[in-house]
């Protein structure tokens, strides 16, 4: 399904569930006034979901090692949908997974039913679920039995409060892998946590099935420098996406220098990249390499570990590269680089925001109607020199200040921004290990 049935879905079918759903837990929960206390050898199962957004997996790589670290007794399982399996499988901390096929409504259907099943064969103790607005999620959250659900709120709680134990505030001006943290603060995950991305584990097979593609040149024989091209951004907001002249011009000015082109981009995205390829000097497009729709997930992995330099917009492809330890010029618009971005000696951002800009946590339809203008400012030869900086060896770019949090929590000793259920028993709350000391 197209990502506008899926919100279309979860707007009309999901509201009244939820609303239902809501209801009967704040009921429940006031009848059997259950007990949530839960020491930290009891916490036996996790589970954290995301269904879209793998961009999104990857930054929640920080929780899942403070998570594994704070609970290593625990198994850890993603929730997710099944376009994700090949990420989960590679992630690190990640012991198995629940998977939801949303490719068709009937499909939809029958894997809820099955993951719900397999879920509360052995309830998690703790579910974290990283969607903000989506209601889904939170009947799958409900849904699992687990012990102690956790979710985050923006402008209301009006229709998770009585889903969760637990909301968290959802601080988008904050770096998305220190929101997820917050979250695992409620837990006891210590305040200090590093925040650094780990790599996706790349398998031996990957690279196999890639190299007997033939698409690449063979690994380890030189030649001249790869430069991966990620023209797309998904359907969830296609306003990031770089204006495909820009992108021509920058093929044929790297070209023209001695790169490799290669370009990536899934099925879906395989005509926008086709119409990219066309707009440039037919004799360089014959040196390109498309290989928008003719990889897996996992061949997608392989290829961006073999890129010198990664050239792309704000969408999954740029955390997966960031993640790998590839030098990644990242460009930025309708979302803002402090959010989503990173502060890396290797990663080189360009952003030129406008007035509306960023836009996209702010407000559900972009106010320039497509027109973009925050990507459009950023210049092919601004990203040329990038690329070239890190190619020539002229040093890598200098880390932004180190994004300084406070992490304070209130005097019962809640992390700030946590909302308790009302529901709950007085008293109730997890606590696991000592009590940290209040901040004043």
């Amino acid at each position: 399904m197209k990502t506008s049935a899926k919100i279309f879905l979860d707007h009309v079918v999901g509201l009244p569930l939820t609303l239902a759903a809501n209801a009967a837990a704040r009921l429940l929960g006031f009848l059997l006034r259950r007990p949530h206390d839960l020491g930290q050898a009891e916490v036996r199962e996790i589970a954290v979901a995301k269904f879209a957004g793998m961009g999104s997996m990857i930054e929640a790589l920080p929780l899942l090692r403070s998570l594994k670290a704070r609970f290593p007794q625990a198994r850890i399982s993603f929730v997710t949908s099944e376009g994700c399996r090949a990420l989960v499988e590679r992630l690190p901390y990640v012991d198995g997974g629940y998977y939801v096929d949303d490719r068709g409504l009937w499909r939809l259907g029958v894997s809820v039913v099955q993951a719900l099943v397999e879920l509360n064969r052995h309830p998690p103790d703790l579910y974290f679920d990283l969607e903000v607005y989506s209601r889904f999620a939170s009947l799958m959250a409900i849904g699992s039995r687990a012990m102690n659900r956790y979710g985050f709120y923006r402008h209301t709680t009006w229709f998770k409060g009585g889903l969760y134990t637990y909301l968290v505030f959802f601080n988008a001006r904050y770096p998305i892998r220190q929101v997820y943290l917050q979250m695992g603060r409620a837990v006891g995950v210590p305040a200090e946590s590093p925040d650094h991305l780990e790599p996706i584990r790349v398998r031996h097979e990957d690279r196999e099935r890639l190299a007997a593609r033939k698409l690449l040149p063979p690994a380890g024989e030189g030649g001249p420098a790869l430069v991966v091209i990620n023209p797309n951004a998904s359907d969830l907001l296609l306003e990031r996406r770089w204006p495909a002249d820009h992108v021509a011009e920058l093929i044929e000015k790297l070209a023209r220098a001695g790169r490799k082109i290669v370009l990536i981009g899934s099925p879906s995205e395989a005509a926008h990249v086709a119409s990219v390829l066309s707009l440039v000097d037919p004799e360089i497009r014959a040196g390109v390499i498309n290989t928008a729709g003719q990889l897996s997930l996992a061949e997608l992995f392989a290829v961006l570990e073999r890129a010198d330099v990664v050239v792309t917009n704000d969408t999954g492809p740029m955390h997966m590269a960031v993640s790998l330890g590839r030098r990644t010029v990242c460009l930025f618009g309708p979302v803002s680089p402090g959010h989503y971005g990173f502060r890396e000696s290797n990663v080189a951002v360009l952003n030129h925001p406008v007035y509306c800009s960023p836009c996209v946590h702010e407000i559900e339809q972009p106010p320039c109607q497509g027109e973009n203008e925050c990507m459009r400012l950023i210049r092919p030869e601004e990203v040329v020199a990038e690329v070239e900086r890190f190619l020539g060896g002229a040093g890598e770019a200098a880390p932004g200040d180190e994004y300084r949090v406070v992490f304070a929590r209130e005097r019962d000793g809640l992390p700030l921004g946590l909302v308790q259920r009302g529901t709950m028993r007085p008293g109730g709350r997890l606590l696991v290990g000592p009590k940290e000391k209040t901040t004043p």
